[in-house]
C-alpha cells in the first residue's frame, strides 16, 4: 500500500477524496429525500 500511496500525488490523493466525498454526500441527500416520501 504504501508503494501505491507514493505514486499518486498529493493533488491525485484531493481529487479522489473530494469525488468520494461528494458521491457520499449525494447518495445520503437522494436517500433521505426517498426516505421523506415514506413519512
Amino acid at each position: 500500500m504504501k508503494f501505491v500511496g507514493k505514486k499518486l500525488s498529493q493533488t491525485q490523493w484531493f481529487v479522489v477524496l473530494y469525488l468520494a466525498g461528494f458521491l457520499t454526500l449525494t447518495l445520503i441527500a437522494w436517500l433521505l429525500k426517498q426516505g421523506m416520501k415514506f413519512l
